[in-house]
């Protein structure tokens, strides 16, 4: 945990290689990465309280300030919103300040969906691959901090017809992707439907519909 910090910047680096090859290692790379993370930040037996609290925050700095630049690329975008969603779970766990926050990165999500220039993907191949990745850690991250939501918190159709439209490009785009990513996107499409159904809405239904 000393070395999270290093560890998180250099498969940053990796997963926004300019090497197709190293790239595309660094996802499942990072993923692995985050879950082992979460999971010691998680657990009280780890490490003192303040020091779990003081990797999140240096960390969490870090997504934060790749979502915030205007300069970032969008494959860091891609790995700072993976991140965002896993951290944001342990800090609850921790009940650390980031915890308090969900709306306001709810909110950034929802704008981060909208934005046209990080939809697309056209015929080259590394950028198709970029924008099903994309979009795929879009609905995993929704999900991610929707169950963080308190029980009954209500998901609001604005930000639903954005799912819908995220779920209506991955399904059009879906013949593209290559198999891991399609294995990605039934995951992240499954537990989404999951989350909203044991809200008790018709979420699940309008995305299927």
């Amino acid at each position: 945990m000393d070395s999270a910090s290093e560890y998180f910047a250099a498969l940053l680096l990796c997963r926004t290689s300019n090497n197709k090859a190293i790239r595309q290692l660094a996802v499942p790379a990072l993923d692995e990465f985050l879950r082992a993370l979460t999971e010691v930040l998680a657990d009280d037996s780890s490490a003192p309280a303040a020091e779990r609290e003081a990797v999140l925050s240096r960390l969490s700095g870090e997504v934060m300030r790749v979502l915030e630049s205007p300069a970032a690329k969008p494959r860091e975008i891609t790995a700072a919103l993976r991140c965002m969603g896993k951290l944001v779970r342990a800090a609850v766990a921790i009940g650390s300040q980031a915890a308090a926050d969900l709306d306001a990165l709810m909110e950034k999500l929802a704008k981060l969906m909208m934005a046209e220039s990080f939809a697309g993907g056209g015929n080259d191949f590394d950028k198709r691959f970029e924008a099903m990745e994309r979009q795929a850690v879009m609905l995993s991250t929704y999900t991610d901090l929707l169950s963080l939501q308190p029980p009954g918190t209500p998901v609001q159709e604005s930000m639903l017809d954005l799912l819908v439209d995220v779920v209506r490009w991955l399904w059009q785009h879906y013949y593209t992707a290559g198999d891991a990513i399609k294995l990605k996107f039934h995951a992240s499409l499954g537990e989404l439907c999951d989350e909203l159904y044991h809200r008790g809405g018709s979420g699940g239904g309008t995305l299927l519909a």
